[in-house]
């Protein structure tokens, strides 16, 4: 004869079971615009991950974890542009197996980021003194900035085989960060996204539920949370 507490053990088994069942079957809602598990966005850019995570599954959240959108390897920047085509083609002869290599549902939360009738691929350089931007301009019009660096000058330890020290470029932090997401959030807002770029400038804690149902409100009317 089964006890209370052996009924109650069931009970927890049957609700954990049905709450896992009901988070699998979610995935595959057609609202849902989750990287697929294993495939999180390999962006060699910061400020492109922040956008990609600043945009909200209506169903779950966050889409990808973190600190698994930082590459496992060293990635050129210029190596974007084909990232970039082989989502629109999923074709192989832009460097994929095969365009069954390419998940639907990847380039669904891809193309939730970085629309197509939005986003571009070809950048602007600029220089003003020793510090070097980079520009996007947008298929509205808009231009956002996704890169800043400065030359820095680094002396080489001794022996080297070079007489002089090395020029190099690091990259710069700063305000035009968040004018960036400020303006994605904008755009993908009026395109009916749930966007809050504040996640990568405070802490997940500091954000409450009432700010979190403001972010929301705002995305349905197509505007930012201040």
């Amino acid at each position: 004869m089964a006890t209370i507490a052996s009924l109650k053990r069931r009970i927890k088994k049957l609700e954990k079971a049905s709450q896992q069942r009901e988070k699998v079957m979610s995935r595959f809602s057609e609202e849902c615009i989750c990287f697929p598990q294993g495939h999180a966005p390999q962006i060699p850019r910061v400020i492109k991950r922040n956008i990609a995570f600043s945009v909200k599954c209506p169903i779950h959240g966050d889409r990808f974890r973190w600190e698994e959108a930082q590459p496992r390897i060293f990635r050129a920047s210029y190596l974007e542009k084909s990232d970039w085509h082989r989502v629109l083609t999923r074709n192989w002869l832009n460097g994929w197996a095969g365009p069954r290599h390419i998940p639907e549902q990847y380039c669904k939360a891809f193309l939730a980021s970085f629309p197509a009738d939005l986003w571009s691929v070809d950048e602007e350089k600029e220089w003003d003194g020793d510090v070097r931007k980079t520009y996007v301009r947008l298929q509205d019009g808009s231009r956002i900035q996704v890169e800043q660096c400065r030359v820095v000058v680094k002396a080489l330890p001794e022996p080297s085989f070079y007489r002089e020290p090395m020029s190099v470029l690091e990259s710069e932090p700063g305000n035009w960060q968040t004018d960036t997401l400020q303006t994605m959030a904008r755009l993908l807002s009026a395109r009916g996204r749930i966007v809050d770029p504040r996640v990568i400038c405070v802490p997940k804690k500091e954000i409450s539920k009432k700010e979190t149902e403001n972010v929301k409100k705002h995305a349905k009317e197509g505007t930012v949370p201040s």
